[in-house]
């Protein structure tokens, strides 16, 4: 198996790279540098979350031909096998987002043009196609206005599925569930889950929130309202903040929960690295919580609940519970147009999105779920009624399955 490890330039910067049976391997690291070095948008630095992220991507790379019939070598591979991986990626009950795929792909893609360009030879042609879609690898904001609506892609490439824009979000009784798991794997995972649903805020966002962003609980008026400042997802500019609003109730729910327990795992840290931890979610170590370690716990309670969960998905949840709440309290359809600017002008600031389409898909989602609660109302007022009543009866008769 491929290892990826962690270590500092001499410049200071982290470098991920990749080891196996103990020696470094140098086609893919001296790739991964470059990319991390120039691979962010305009040709700048990759955030730190990037390069681990593609540090992976060539793992999973390297191990399947390690364990495959390629004798080994990546010199081998053909745009044939590279395929077939690809294949694999998209099939099955755990079949990868192909946003995710593609990313995966192209990346491949580019490993195996730098090789080529760098003198590390190999058997591998991939051609390059046309794609609807924009470049925005680059500072302009508004290449969606250019005429140009194409993008070069490689053969790998895969449009995505129309999934008719309807978000997954959790059920109450789901939610229940996976809280319980996470509480079982380490209570500090079902407090980051509920900081998450009870704001919207991505990992990145809630992983900011640290025991000193607000005043402590006891010393709070219950009726103020809080404001949490984050720096948002990819953004290098750390002066550049966004704002969204702080439940109360769950900044309490944090100091009746994990406080006390904090205070020990605090402890542990400032006996460990001889210098104190705002963090407020520490791992029974002592350590900062990651947003790997959540994903991981995440993936364990998944397999508990029997249902795979996300925790993207407490923020779809979170946006779409708000919808149907929303709705609901101003007697309005949550698909209606006069309904989209209301609702987009609150969401996007408390979520840190702007664009108006996201806005309507979480209403889409909110009216499916809608329609699914009224279904079996609708069926059993339609029964109500003689003439169905008696054509239901005589299906039953014949032995037919009415599925009511």
């Amino acid at each position: 198996m491929v290892e990826i490890v962690k270590f500092k330039n001499k410049d200071d910067l982290e470098v991920y790279t990749l080891v196996h049976n103990g020696k470094l391997m140098e086609e893919a690291n001296r790739f991964l540098i470059d990319k991390g070095a120039f691979g962010g948008r305009g040709g700048k630095k990759l955030a730190s979350g990037s390069q681990r992220q593609y540090a992976y991507h060539m793992k999973y790379l390297f191990d399947i031909i390690l364990k495959s019939t390629f004798h080994n070598q990546w010199t081998q591979l053909t745009i044939n096998d590279l395929i077939s991986i690809r294949n694999k990626m998209d099939q099955g009950e755990n079949a990868l987002n192909r946003g995710v795929i593609n990313i995966r792909t192209q990346l491949w893609a580019e490993f195996f043009f730098w090789c080529r360009n760098n003198g590390y030879d190999h058997s591998m042609h991939i051609k390059s196609i046309k794609a609807n879609g924009y470049n925005y690898n680059d500072d302009n904001f508004l290449v969606h206005t250019q005429k140009e609506k194409y993008i070069t892609k490689t053969e790998l490439w895969l449009p995505k599925v129309n999934n008719s824009k309807v978000f997954r979000t959790l059920s109450q009784t789901t939610w229940k569930k996976l809280r319980k798991e996470l509480r079982n794997i380490d209570p500090v995972y079902e407090a980051i889950a509920m900081v998450m649903i009870n704001t919207g805020l991505r990992i990145n966002g809630a992983m900011q929130l640290n025991k000193t962003s607000f005043l402590p609980y006891p010393e709070l008026d219950t009726n103020e309202e809080l404001s949490f400042e984050y720096i948002p997802k990819g953004q290098k500019d750390t002066k550049l903040k966004y704002t969204c609003i702080f439940p109360i109730d769950t900044w309490g729910w944090l100091h009746d929960n994990i406080m006390r327990e904090r205070k020990i795992r605090a402890k542990l840290h400032k006996k460990k690295f001889r210098k104190a931890t705002h963090a407020m979610f520490l791992k029974k170590t002592g350590m900062p919580v990651k947003d790997f370690d959540v994903w991981k716990a995440f993936t364990t309670a998944s397999e508990k609940v029997g249902e795979k969960l996300t925790p993207h998905m407490l923020r779809h949840t979170f946006a779409t519970w708000t919808v149907m709440v929303w709705a609901e309290e101003e007697g309005i359809r949550p698909t209606s147009e006069s309904f989209y600017k209301s609702i987009h002008d609150m969401l996007s600031e408390q979520l840190g999105h702007k664009n108006i389409s996201t806005t309507k898909q979480y209403c889409r989602t909110a009216s499916m779920l809608s329609f699914k609660k009224i279904m079996p109302k609708v069926a059993d007022k339609g029964l109500n009624k003689l003439h169905l009543r008696r054509s239901f009866d005589a299906l039953q008769t014949l032995g037919f399955d009415t599925g009511l």
